[in-house]
């Protein structure tokens, strides 16, 4: 069944049961089957298709009368507000054949919006307290293996910049500040931006330097030692200079 080959791929990344379970990571079946169970199971909970599609999570098609989702056959990564709320999903695709775009996020809506929400902030906000510091990535999937493997205060941004909104959101948890920063150029000017944005809410910025190739989740799986280059972060004067 195609949800065993979904779980295989996530076990294949080196994520763990426990972990799965923590972030109700899931899979949407491929075809009708899947729309109808989803249909029926929203419709025993009171949640109408014209929701589900004026959601984005179902479309209708125009080559038929029928109903599709982008979601298909992607490993679905639910997406919670600060308080746990399931507010939207993230899907990605899993089969070397397939060709379409790698991630596909909800579209905003009157109860998510991009640039508020921060991924696993529900789970992370007792921990960012708790450490007085908070570690930031870029995606969902670098976030998880983070918290699996230890670093609980951890969030993502969903494919957008970290904004005055989320900032303002952590301000309240932590004053520091932690980026995992990635080489390239567009990293390099996310932390420039990023920089005039903590000094608005006087949060203090260091920088957290990958290897070149790798993010937060290759480095991790592969037995990077992620502790020694947190130790060996830069605060931003440092790293600019």
């Amino acid at each position: 069944a195609a949800h065993n080959i979904a779980l295989d791929y996530v076990k294949s990344r080196g994520i763990s049961e426990k972990t799965i379970s923590n972030f109700t990571i899931g899979y949407f079946p491929i075809g009708q089957q899947g729309i109808k169970s989803l249909l029926n199971y929203c419709k025993d909970r009171g949640v109408l298709a014209q929701e589900l599609i004026q959601s984005n999570i179902l479309m209708e098609s125009k080559h038929s009368n029928g109903l599709y989702s982008p979601f298909e056959d992607r490993i679905i990564f639910p997406i919670k507000d600060h308080l746990g709320r399931f507010c939207a999903f993230g899907g990605r695709i899993f089969k070397p054949e397939d060709t379409r775009a790698k991630y596909y996020n909800s579209h905003d809506h009157s109860f998510f919006n991009k640039g508020s929400i921060l991924f696993g902030l529900d789970i992370a906000k007792k921990s960012i307290q708790q450490h007085e510091n908070v570690f930031l990535v870029e995606g969902y999937m670098d976030a998880i293996m983070m918290v699996q493997y230890g670093f609980t205060n951890t969030i993502a941004t969903l494919g957008t910049s970290c904004t005055t909104e989320h900032l303002r959101q952590l301000s309240r948890y932590a004053q520091k500040l932690s980026v995992i920063y990635d080489g390239d150029s567009a990293g390099q000017k996310a932390i420039i931006r990023l920089t005039k944005l903590c000094w608005e809410f006087n949060m203090d910025l260091s920088v957290v330097t990958l290897p070149k190739q790798d993010d937060p989740a290759s480095f991790l799986t592969r037995g990077g030692n992620l502790i020694e280059l947190v130790q060996g972060a830069q605060d931003i004067f440092l790293f600019f200079i």
